[in-house]
């Protein structure tokens, strides 16, 4: 099958070129965490300057999901722990190492909570939690 096509076209899909910027650090592992509202995962990361940060249920679901499912390294079995993104609107997701070392270049040094994206209210998102440096 062809990279472009799905099981459900016989068609190319339409083509997209990434323009946009994102906050992103490589996973070095991460560990179950239980919560009342059921398992959730800490993110430990390649870049020691921060520290490891929580994720909570239902979010810690759909990423854990996306890191088992998704990308495996096939020569030797290994899950590909890839990279925890960060969008301007605050929401989070993964992306396997490949792919986002292929469609990223970093432009810029470390952030910092300061960087707190702004919702549409003008209000900073609570739940927005990037891990913080610590020199």
């Amino acid at each position: 099958m062809n990279n472009t096509r799905d099981d459900w076209s016989d068609k190319e899909l339409p083509r997209y070129k990434c323009h946009k910027e994102v906050h992103a650090l490589q996973i070095e592992r991460f560990v179950s965490r239980e919560y009342p509202e059921g398992l959730g995962i800490e993110l430990r990361f390649i870049d020691e300057d921060y520290e490891p940060i929580d994720i909570k249920p239902p979010e810690s679901q759909r990423i854990k999901k996306a890191m088992l499912d998704y990308h495996h390294d096939t020569e030797g079995g290994r899950i590909d722990t890839g990279y925890l993104v960060v969008y301007a609107d605050g929401y989070r997701s993964w992306s396997p190492t490949k792919a986002f070392e292929e469609g990223y270049t970093r432009i810029d040094g470390a952030y910092s909570s300061d960087d707190l994206p702004v919702l549409g209210d003008g209000s900073s998102n609570p739940d927005y939690d990037i891990p913080e440096r610590h020199d």
